[in-house]
């Protein structure tokens, strides 16, 4: 259980990296087709969990565990089936498995799992727990199709491009942006553009 870095550091994907073994920036993609961001901050868990179904997760709520400390969970949870969780903490989402006997915690701090005894957050207080379960192995979707899009904001033109992936998802890039003092000085860029092409 442990955390594939990639590019992306954020706490949501690296949780999900813990739980499926794909890389952070596979976690993160499928995190910004759910909210259609163009990059990951925040992650709410509705957002998170939505993207760890994409994944082939399946997320089942315990409210057993809600308001008590890490140490008194982890007193019960050892005792427990073998089992992954996802567990929220003030600000922070941790990976916790019950295996051998031992319960192990991974975050984007720690990248690597570590047994809960040995953790500084023993004494943090638990928001909320789910039960993780794999119902399926995950394939990442393909790129199907592309366009380009194209925003005015007063004198702000951004520039978008934007796949349609083989799982019926869309993801956003933002390609940059320009001023453009009229819609004649638009048209006289457009046409700078079209030239290119032939060169």
């Amino acid at each position: 259980m442990d955390v594939n870095m990639g590019q992306t550091i954020y706490r949501g994907p690296a949780v999900l990296s813990s739980f499926t073994g794909c890389n952070t920036d596979d976690c993160a993609e499928e995190v910004m087709k759910i909210d259609k961001s163009f990059k990951v901050k925040g992650v709410y868990p509705d957002t998170l969990m939505k993207a760890g179904n994409a994944m082939g997760l399946e997320f089942q709520e315990n409210m057993a565990f809600q308001g008590r400390s890490l140490f008194w969970a982890g007193t019960v949870m050892v005792k427990m089936p073998p089992s992954i969780y996802l567990v929220t903490i003030p600000k922070h989402y941790i990976a916790l498995e019950v295996r051998d006997g031992n319960l192990y915690i991974c975050d984007n701090h720690t990248k690597q799992e570590l047994e809960l005894s040995n953790s500084s957050r023993l004494s943090q207080k638990i928001e909320r727990v789910w039960k993780v379960i794999k119902v399926r192995p995950y394939h990442k979707p393909h790129i199907v199709k592309t366009e380009y899009a194209a925003e005015r904001n007063g004198m702000d033109i951004s520039i978008r491009k934007i796949d349609t992936l083989s799982d019926e998802g869309i993801k956003i890039h933002h390609l940059g942006s320009f001023k453009a003092a009229s819609p004649s000085a638009i048209q006289d860029i457009a046409f700078a553009l079209m030239e290119l092409k032939d060169k």
